[in-house]
């Protein structure tokens, strides 16, 4: 009989002591390997992220230049006509020109602000996206490795 023999625990205790020199370092090394690549990913979207950031603050940074010039050049091109007008009726029509430049300028700030918004929407809706994206790939890695 083999089952109850002291061969078969002779067995039993290598077949034990074999597994708990094998099973750490197997998972160890498993785990390891995990790590390295969720590491490579994370530094990889960090850098993605890094760009992203980077290319959404050049984008509104031109989109500012370019306002800016455009009320530079709007506002030029009112004050050489309200010079004209000045010339011809000074006080008439004082008022009322300071008005229109400043009704001018209100929309085109108003709109400055509204298109800066909707880009910058646009971008924390993408990065918003690329993270969530990350964090569920991130979760399922958990997953896998709490239950290998």
């Amino acid at each position: 009989m083999y089952f109850g023999s002291v061969k078969f625990f002779k067995h039993l205790i290598v077949a034990v002591l074999l597994i708990m020199l094998i099973l750490p370092p197997l998972f160890a090394a498993i785990f390891a390997m995990r790590y390295a690549r969720i590491s490579g990913q994370l530094e990889e979207l960090d850098g993605k992220l890094s760009n992203q950031m980077t290319l959404l603050q050049q984008r509104v940074d031109y989109a500012v230049n370019e306002k800016i010039n455009s009320l530079d050049k709007s506002i030029n091109l009112q004050l050489e006509k309200l010079n004209k007008e000045l010339d011809s009726s000074m006080e008439s029509r004082n008022a009322d020109l300071q008005k229109r430049i400043k009704a001018y300028i209100g929309y085109e700030l108003e709109d400055l602000r509204e298109e800066l918004n909707n880009s910058i929407s646009r971008e924390y809706a993408a990065l918003f996206k690329q993270l969530k994206d990350y964090g569920g790939a991130q979760k399922v890695g958990a997953q896998t490795v709490s239950n290998p």
